[in-house]
C-alpha cells in the first residue's frame, strides 16, 4: 500500500489514536468531541467564505487538545 486513509468520528477521538495515526503516517479526518474550550474557539475564529463547497462559511486553526502534545489542524 502507498497511503493509508482513516476516518473516525468522535467516539475514537482520543490522542492514542490520533498518536497512532501519526505514528504510521497515515492521512487522517477524527471528530472532535466539542469541548467548551473547542466551542470558544470555533466563536473567534475567522470564517470565511467556502471557494470549493456550497458551505455558506468554514474556519481553520489549529488547535491542541488539553494533555496533548502538539496542536493539529482543525476546520469547519
Amino acid at each position: 500500500m502507498k497511503r493509508v486513509y482513516a476516518r473516525a468520528d468522535s467516539g475514537f477521538y482520543c490522542r492514542e489514536a490520533i498518536e497512532a495515526y501519526e505514528k504510521k503516517g497515515w492521512h487522517y479526518i477524527a471528530v472532535a468531541r466539542k469541548t467548551a474550550r473547542l466551542l470558544e474557539q470555533l466563536q473567534v475564529a475567522e470564517w470565511k467564505p467556502s471557494p470549493r463547497t456550497d458551505v455558506d462559511q468554514q474556519c481553520e486553526f489549529l488547535y491542541q487538545p488539553e494533555g496533548w502534545a502538539k496542536a493539529h489542524r482543525s476546520w469547519r
